[in-house]
């Protein structure tokens, strides 16, 4: 449940900042084109993140299959890219009319650094959580050995005390 909470948190402040960003669309083009905005921009990048949490990582990555997951991951980004720029390039040609701003190629610059960073954060995040879990695992078969050590020697010790009291009466 904790870690829900944590994607929760997360993609609760994700959204927040990128509507807080894009507020001047609800006076200059209106509440659907805002609403469309934030939930491509954030419906994509989640597709993204969650792609390569939940399928790349573990199928490829974990796999080593280095050269397939670098390119799938490469494809999901270009995908990003595509859709986003494609919407983007709508948004300011059709939209806001603003035509000092549709150059493709440096909306999909900034596109491809938004998903890369994005990504990078979120699967540094996964790995420090596994990477966690991993110590903490460890820690308890430590614990375990120790204690099944422990008991080894008082079963050791029983049966010797329990001789010597015997020998002694």
């Amino acid at each position: 449940w904790r870690y829900r909470v944590d994607h929760l948190l997360f993609w609760g402040l994700t959204v927040f900042f990128h509507a807080y960003t894009r507020q001047y669309l609800v006076e200059n083009a209106g509440w659907l084109h805002f609403f469309v905005e934030i939930m491509l921009r954030n419906g994509l990048l989640a597709m993204v993140i969650y792609g390569n949490l939940l399928i790349l990582v573990p199928r490829l990555l974990q796999k080593k299959e280095t050269a397939l997951y670098t390119f799938s991951l490469l494809g999901l980004l270009a995908a990003y890219v595509l859709i986003k720029g494609i919407h983007d390039n709508y948004l300011l040609r059709d939209v806001l009319h603003e035509e000092y701003r549709k150059d493709f190629f440096t909306q999909s610059f900034y596109n491809l650094s938004i998903v890369t960073f994005y990504t990078a954060f979120s699967a540094a995040l996964y790995l420090s959580k596994e990477w966690y879990l991993q110590r903490e695992a460890i820690r308890k078969i430590e614990i375990e050995k120790l204690n099944t050590e422990l008991n080894y020697l008082k079963s050791q010790i029983n049966p010797h005390f329990l001789f010597n009291s015997i020998n002694t009466i």
